[in-house]
């Protein structure tokens, strides 16, 4: 560190405790390392060989950014007062605010007091996005979800009946227990549908067997498989959306072999590369 930075935390009372890159206890730097990462990359893509150039306003863009965990920038965080970006430049600019100035001593008093203020709002707002992570992160026991649904189109009305394995009775015994816990938690509830997929263990080397639906014989007859549509619709003056247009096209063999979150990218870019207005 530079002396004056050295004596600017010493001024200001601020311990500074050293600590690996990656070190869980120190600064969450892997979210900052994964959005710098996302920058770069669309800097290199946008700017070609001249992003060097740039990283100078991509940081500044970075600094001055509102953490949704913390509540302030860093910026903020650091020196106690926001940095004046172009735009706010331009602003005092134009409508020619003045400020008074101040004594160096009531300047320092209170930029002391700022920054204890935001440093208290700072910890508080962690600890309740910490929180709220623990829940949703840490926890042991499984839940459900509300932000996604699947809806599986069949190519027939003829159900899909696949019997049971043959297990022998400690597999047995373990796969009752987990599924009276998953209807005890109400994870799962008792159907009466003509569509039946065996459930399986899956036991590795080291790893407590984990319970799984073999899925196979209806993934075969699952449309979605098989090929992507994609529907442009429009909202009229009343609210209710209409589809105007409707495209589809079957998977290659290649693309039959994608992953579901793969298959959705080949849809969005097939419909980018076919719809000139979405």
């Amino acid at each position: 560190m530079s002396a004056l930075t050295t004596e600017f935390l010493r001024g200001f009372g601020i311990k500074v405790v050293r600590s690996s890159v990656y070190h869980p206890q120190s600064n969450p730097v892997e979210r900052m390392h994964r959005t710098l990462k996302r920058i770069l990359r669309v800097l290199c893509l946008e700017s070609g060989p001249d992003w060097e150039k740039i990283l100078p306003q991509a940081l500044f863009a970075l600094r001055t950014a509102t953490h949704g965990s913390t509540g302030f920038s860093p910026a903020e965080l650091v020196h106690g007062r926001n940095l004046r970006t172009p735009l706010m430049l331009l602003y005092e600019q134009l409508t020619e605010e003045t400020q008074e100035e101040d004594s160096v001593v009531s300047y320092v008093f209170e930029l002391m007091n700022r920054m204890k203020r935001c440093q208290e709002l700072a910890v508080h707002n962690m600890q309740e996005a910490k929180e709220k992570q623990k829940i949703c992160i840490f926890s042991n026991q499984p839940g459900c979800t509300d932000l996604a649904e699947h809806d599986i189109e069949l190519e027939s009305e003829s159900p899909i009946i696949a019997r049971p394995y043959r297990m022998t009775p400690r597999q047995s015994d373990i796969l009752k227990a987990e599924v009276n816990k998953m209807l005890e938690m109400k994870v799962i509830e008792p159907g009466d549908s003509d569509f039946t997929s065996p459930m399986i263990l899956v036991e590795a080397p080291g790893k407590d067997p984990r319970p799984c639906i073999d899925y196979r014989r209806l993934n075969k007859c699952d449309a979605s498989n098989l090929g992507i549509g994609i529907v442009l619709s429009q909202v009229n003056e009343e609210g209710d959306e209409h589809p105007i247009m409707y495209l589809s096209r079957k998977f290659s063999p290649a693309e039959q072999k994608y992953s579901t979150t793969e298959r959705e990218c080949a849809a969005i870019v097939y419909a980018v590369q076919n719809y000139d207005v979405i």
